[in-house]
């Protein structure tokens, strides 16, 4: 997600003594109200004055899941300043539409796909917004008939610079728009982070520059990673030892799909979803890939919890020097001794024209029982209006950039990966098909898969299987109309 640039303070005050409308949404006067955020803010969003629904209920569902726990609520004002500005940004928004915001978490996507199934079959307005996984059950919701068409709300303005275009282009349908994506969804894409001392011990190139200068590549990270590695003197190859490349498998690997300028699918001129990941681009990835993971450059772990009791080698040993991680697991280092840099991932070659990756947090959406969709349409615009200068300045600026980052060329590379942020429907809306997965988290296989046998010949047993599940998914969404 590019973010809105806050340059200066806020200068707006938020005024109590303006129009507002009633619960029915006709304008009363409501010059005795005072307002219960004391705050500034700028100039308001078109069309959405302040209003009055008499305290009604917004409710939100969640899955307790990757950002949701941290970053997107919180009871009070207490804690540090992202928990300060999540806590502002709630009331002012019930401020403005004299609405109560509140949330729910539950336990997973299905169990969150249940309970929205169970609603719309019932005409229940339980809940109002879900806020669920990148990729699973995210088909099925749509679908099933299941979602509001968020371009039928008047209030939800997917123009404005508060919403992420090319999330909102990739994620439509049919000029449908069933999921959405702005400044009140914190991205969470993944990165590279290197051990400053080990560069300097072997007088390595320095990886800001190669970045800055185009030259971050696969082939160079891989070259890089091949003079450090180092047994310690036993002749066994284990975690004691010091490695050039360190990751954990499965779906971080499926990130270099993104940084290396691809997607699963494209768009046609009939706004269809087409298969896309069979080109020539593809072959070279995996063929990178897989020379990465089979190299004894290179030690894989993983995140379940039968690796986390054991030795792993990340970061914080010190014995690698590159570490493949989620950002948002970066909390988890915030103890570390170790010196470290954060990266983009590299491009596939240097004739690339950016840095891209792929974002792995959540989806928004809205049942398509909501029973006023234009009130839960204008908290929505509200919540990614006022995130731009709330919760988007402080999760970059102090959660990233000053608690998380090592440096100021960090925080430099910070931005260069929120804005190489791509979405692809693909991997939201397929990702989990029996077919297109297996494409999806190819990688995987390659190091867990005793039947991989190449790309080649792994993609002729799944392709015709993935353009299929592409097929039914256009032709479901073509049935809604």
């Amino acid at each position: 997600m590019k973010k809105r640039i806050v340059a200066t303070a806020l200068t707006v005050l938020l005024m109590a003594s303006i129009t507002s409308c009633s619960n029915d949404g006709t304008l009363e006067d409501t010059s005795d109200v005072g307002s219960t955020a004391d705050t500034e803010v700028s100039v308001l969003p078109a069309g959405i004055e302040k209003c009055n629904y008499g305290g009604k209920e917004i409710k939100f569902l969640a899955i307790d899941w990757g950002l949701y726990k941290n970053y997107f609520f919180a009871e009070d004002n207490k804690g540090d300043t992202m928990n300060q500005e999540i806590y502002k940004r709630r009331l002012l928004v019930e401020d403005h539409l004299g609405v109560s915001l509140t949330h729910e978490y539950v336990v997973s996507q299905p169990e969150m796909t249940t309970l929205l199934q169970s609603a719309v079959m019932s005409g229940d307005d339980d809940f109002q917004v879900l806020l669920g996984h990148c990729i699973r059950n995210i088909s099925t919701q749509l679908t099933s008939d299941l979602l509001l068409d968020l371009n039928t709300v008047d209030a939800i303005n997917f123009d404005e610079e508060w919403w992420n275009g090319s999330a909102i282009e990739a994620l439509s349908t049919k000029n449908k728009q069933y999921y959405a994506i702005g400044d009140f969804m914190i991205p969470d894409p993944n990165a590279i982070l290197f051990n400053k001392q080990l560069i300097d011990e072997h007088e390595l190139e320095d990886p800001y520059a190669l970045v800055r200068g185009g030259e971050w590549t696969i082939d160079k990270m891989m070259e890089m990673a091949s003079h450090v590695t180092l047994d310690n003197g036993d002749s066994v190859w284990d975690t004691n030892d010091t490695y050039g490349f360190s990751t954990p498998d499965n779906w971080f690997l499926s990130s270099f799909i993104y940084s290396s300028g691809m997607t699963l699918t494209e768009v046609n001129d009939e706004g269809e979803f087409e298969f896309a990941f069979g080109s020539e681009k593809a072959y070279t990835l995996m063929e990178k890939l897989e020379s990465i993971l089979t190299s004894p450059d290179t030690i894989i772990h993983s995140y379940t919890k039968e690796m986390l009791d054991k030795d792993v080698v990340d970061i914080s040993t010190g014995r690698c020097l590159f570490y493949v991680t989620s950002l948002n697991r970066l909390n988890l280092l915030r103890d570390s001794t170790v010196e470290y840099g954060i990266l983009p991932y590299p491009k596939l070659d240097a004739e690339q024209d950016g840095y891209y990756n792929n974002d792995w947090s959540g989806l928004m959406c809205v049942p398509v029982t909501v029973k006023d969709p234009e009130m839960v349409g204008k908290a929505i615009e509200l919540l990614n209006y006022y995130s731009a200068e709330t919760t988007v300045p402080a999760y970059y600026d102090l959660v990233l950039g000053e608690k998380l980052s090592r440096d100021e060329d960090s925080k430099e590379m910070l931005e260069i990966i929120f804005d190489g942020v791509v979405f692809d429907a693909g991997m939201n809306y397929l990702g989990f098909e029996s077919n297109m997965n297996m494409l999806f988290y190819t990688p995987e296989f390659m190091v867990n898969g005793k039947s991989y046998g190449g790309f080649s010949s792994w993609l002729a047993k799944y392709e015709t299987g993935a353009r299929n599940e592409i097929t039914a998914f256009n032709e479901a969404v073509a049935a809604l109309d």
